[in-house]
């Protein structure tokens, strides 16, 4: 599958440019920036992205904006958990929904690791993206 990663802390005009990447992606993922999601630019671009029936995976830490619109799978970061109490909000929202979680793994840590192997147990269907080059060798060693 083929997609296109919108960064929406960018000031661009993404409606006008990914017109033109809509023959040949099959996919769009939507970073939405973290303390301003830019709500009005999410419901134009999924608007668009759904009129020309492409999947849309969103990454923000808005649950209520994702709650609001169609889409087909969830980024949740690791990174996040410092400043949201309960990530597990997010992935029973989405399995509720039958919504395809992606959860970018950055780095591992105690506290982590242990709620990691939980979550693994708990939501066996959840895909997991780990980004090695941020682990430290002791960690990658754990994980494997």
């Amino acid at each position: 599958m083929t997609g296109c990663l919108i960064d929406l802390s960018i000031d661009a005009d993404f409606k006008k440019r990914i017109r033109s990447l809509f023959p040949y992606i099959d996919y769009i993922d939507i970073n939405a920036h973290d303390d301003n999601p830019a709500e009005d630019l999410v419901y134009d671009l999924c608007s668009l992205i759904n009129s020309f029936n492409k999947k849309i995976i969103i990454s923000t830490k808005n649950l209520d904006l994702i709650k609001s619109i169609k889409i087909d799978a969830i980024r949740i970061k690791n990174t996040w958990a410092q400043e949201i109490n309960n990530l597990d909000d997010y992935i029973e929202y989405a399995f509720s929904q039958r919504i395809k979680v992606l959860f970018e793994i950055h780095h591992l840590g105690n506290n982590f690791l242990k709620a990691f192997k939980v979550w693994e147990s708990m939501y066996p269907q959840m895909e997991f993206e780990i980004y090695i080059t941020e682990f430290p060798k002791e960690e990658i060693k754990i994980l494997f």
